[in-house]
């Protein structure tokens, strides 16, 4: 398993067995661990268990456009449907235990509720809205890029009829889901409050991770003053009967969650403040390292048939419009017309706010995956619904749509293929970061067999170091005899039958066990990032330099030869980065292994 997952379950295993769970920002929401030890308690738990969550999430967002057939059609549905099938992207990390699959199944609920009280107005929508909302606040911090997307479209919708003067600017339903929206995740801004304009404009230092008595008494004053203000506005606007059912769910849920059923209280402090403190602090860490134009390539590489697609219903919007009215003449949203505008606005949003931020990985582009798609799926359906199949020339350009299509589906089935079986644990795309090797596989396997023939079961010692804990400390949970001595090896580990190591603490490690008999393995390998070349050293977003460089690329035969097997075959011919660690054995017991 990846590093990540290896941590997750772990976590997670920790949870099922009755050993608890403290939400931690630094790995993100608890829904995740929540959900996979609720699995690990009815499947057991294996690599395979770890992974059944996301799997089941990934089955779901492929059958929720059928809930849109009202404002993308019936075909738009169907096509959505399939892209969302057919997508590398949402193919590969339904099968990966991260959090990103499960916020993406929590966008698709939070869409629908929007429009659903748009096209409506129920008050119900509103509740599903704020469990929606509650549950992706609960899985991951992309939340609040999110919410961002959806909270400013609705501001223009609500603006702009008020600037067609459609009644006062409290009426219109999009302004009642901005005041909503607003109410329930003002107090989530407590962090920026804290650390942006008390600890740093005004200077005085004040620290959203600071959970001393001071810190948390400081943090809890502004959650109090956003909380009431909140509540006060919804109550105004939208009345306490309205408002008072999304605001119990949201706070149950988010509760609930973050203090693992009421077991830790600190979950309080961390959820509400420290989730999004801890992840302002990690954007000047610039994790990845990557390049302005990281996700352009990575979304192009694997989602062009979705790119394409929605770059000509983007064109189409801009230039021609939808067709019909989005408000009807009283100023009632028509939704039908207005969610294709919605998908171009959060397609683009997502694109440019993703890649401004200071972490960018692959599992991050399913973000912008799901508004592509259904975007490509609602311009296959503008062009397709109103053919008519009798007419020679319209039946010519549908004909052609649907092979260039059909084309490029069966090159994206091909690619998706190959980055989530052939590929899955070989670093050889671009969508696979830095993948544990199989060789953990084998040398758990040896640790398996060796403590069968020694012990008849798991009782054998293995000690392992800061280096290899994880995914080793997911491989090893069943040995209750497992040691971890950090990087700091001792007198202790002579004698102990295995000993695990990276290549930093060798050395060490040697001194205690000079006879031990030693084997290297590959620990984790990473795709060879040569497109970091096209980025100027001295500026980031230097545009001339990125396109000379790309330029001189593809003028090199050999270059250009590179790019073209990888763009199409997926061949690499730089060899993949990789980190290696040392299996020490005890010499007397190198003859009870195969």
């Amino acid at each position: 398993m990846h590093h990540d997952e290896s941590l997750h379950g772990t976590y997670a295993y920790r949870l099922y067995e009755g050993k608890g769970y403290r939400h931690d920002p630094m790995m993100h929401g608890p829904f995740l661990f929540h959900i996979t030890a609720l699995l690990f308690g009815l499947l057991g738990d294996s690599d395979y268990t770890v992974r059944v969550a996301p799997a089941m999430f990934g089955v779901l967002i492929v059958a929720f456009p059928w809930l849109l057939r009202k404002w993308i059609g019936k075909r738009g549905a169907l096509f959505a449907s399939f892209l969302t099938l057919i997508s590398p992207t949402i193919l590969y990390f339904s099968r990966f235990a991260r959090h990103d699959i499960f916020a993406v199944f929590w966008t698709a609920v939070i869409v629908y509720a929007v429009g659903k009280y748009l096209d409506e107005g129920r008050e119900r929508w509103l509740t599903l809205l704020a469990g929606g909302l509650a549950m992706i606040y609960v899985t991951k911090e992309v939340a609040f890029l999110l919410s961002g997307a959806i909270w400013s479209f609705l501001l223009i919708v609500a603006i702009f009829q008020r600037w067609q003067g459609w009644g006062d600017l409290t009426q219109p339903r999009a302004w009642h889901l901005v005041v909503l929206i607003g109410a329930l995740l003002a107090p989530l801004a407590t962090a920026l409050v804290v650390e942006v304009f008390f600890g740093r404009a005004l200077g005085l230092g004040w620290k959203a991770l600071d959970y001393s008595s001071a810190g948390l008494g400081r943090s809890g004053l502004v959650f109090s003053v956003l909380f009431m203000l909140g509540v006060a506005t919804a109550t105004l606007q939208l009345g306490l009967k309205n408002f008072a059912p999304a605001l119990f769910v949201f706070y149950a849920i988010f509760i609930v969650f973050h203090t693992t059923f009421l077991t830790n209280s600190l979950g309080i402090p961390s959820g509400f403040v420290g989730a999004l403190g801890y992840w302002l602090g990690q954007q000047g860490v610039n994790r990845g390292d990557q390049p302005w134009y990281y996700y352009f390539l990575l979304l192009w590489l694997y989602e062009y048939l979705a790119l394409a697609l929605s770059a000509v219903g983007g064109g189409l919007l801009l230039l021609r419009g939808v067709r019909g009215e989005v408000f009807a003449s009283d100023g009632r949203i028509q939704m039908q017309n207005l969610f294709p505008l919605f998908l171009l606005w959060w397609l683009v949003f997502s694109f440019f706010a993703y890649s401004a931020a200071g972490e960018k990985m692959p599992w991050l582009s399913v973000h912008m995956t799901l508004p592509a798609t259904w975007l490509a799926a609602w311009a296959l359906g503008y062009f397709l619904d109103p053919v008519n199949w009798c007419a020679w020339g319209k039946r010519v350009v549908a004909w052609t749509i649907l092979v260039l299509t059909t084309l490029a589906s069966v090159a994206t089935i091909y690619h998706a293929w190959l980055a989530s079986y052939e590929h899955a644990d070989i670093a050889s795309e671009m969508l696979i970061y830095t993948q544990t090797t199989p060789d953990v596989l084998t040398v758990t396997s040896h640790i398996q067999e060796l403590s069968r023939r020694l012990t008849g079961g798991r009782d054998i010692i293995v000690a392992y170091d800061n280096e290899t804990s994880w995914p080793f400390e997911w491989y090893l949970r069943h040995f209750p005899n497992r040691r971890f001595f950090a990087a700091n090896p001792s007198g202790d580990i002579a004698g102990v039958p295995v000993v695990l190591a990276g290549r930093s603490n060798e050395e060490r490690v040697r001194s205690f066990i000079p006879n031990y008999i030693s084997g290297r393995y590959r620990l984790r390998w990473w795709f060879p990032e040569k497109y970091k070349e096209l980025r100027n050293p001295k500026s980031e977003y230097d545009l001339f330099y990125f396109f000379q460089m790309a330029l001189n690329k593809i003028r090199d035969p050999q270059d250009r030869r590179s790019i073209l097997d990888f763009v199409f075959w997926r061949r690499l011919r730089e060899p993949l980065g990789s980190t290696e660690f040392v299996m020490y054995v005890r010499p007397d017991l190198v003859k009870e292994m195969k």
